[in-house]
């Protein structure tokens, strides 16, 4: 009995030891327990600021993700419009091309018509026999020649 009982003196002893050695007469346990909490706390705000932060930041993102989305959807409609405009584009040089090749050979068509008519008019004057002075000059009256250049 006289082991249980030292051992249990010793077992108290000890207790109060380790516990007096973490307590100072002069307050500054306290002290530096007051300035850890300060800090843990102003540590907390600063972590809830920046989580704060970071959830704004995350919004802005996904508001300028769906911003950047939008501005691809406009640039593959632009894109797909221009394809248009160059296809018209093209389409109507070609019929430009086509129209000014017809215009060419009907402008030689009607030089070439001129041209005969021309031909025909000069043997039609020159079948004509030479007649009399004034019967030319009833002739000349009544026909008057077009100028057909």
């Amino acid at each position: 009995m006289n082991r249980k009982r030292f051992s249990l003196v010793m077992l108290m002893l000890s207790m109060f030891m380790f516990v007096g050695c973490g307590v100072q007469s002069d307050g500054t346990q306290a002290r530096s327990n007051h300035r850890l909490f300060d800090e843990i706390r102003s540590l907390t705000a600063a972590r809830n600021q920046l989580q704060s932060d970071l959830r704004a930041l995350k919004e802005e993102m996904a508001a300028l993700n769906d911003m950047v989305l939008q501005m691809q959807s406009d640039n593959d409609n632009l894109y797909a419009e221009l394809q248009l405009i160059r296809h018209d584009r093209n389409e109507l040089k070609k019929q430009l091309t086509n129209r000014t090749q017809e215009r060419d050979q009907h402008a030689a068509s009607l030089q070439e018509l001129r041209q005969g008519i021309k031909v025909l008019l000069d043997r039609a004057d020159a079948s004509l026999a030479p007649v009399s002075n004034s019967d030319a000059k009833l002739t000349s009256a009544k026909v008057s020649k077009p100028n057909l250049e």
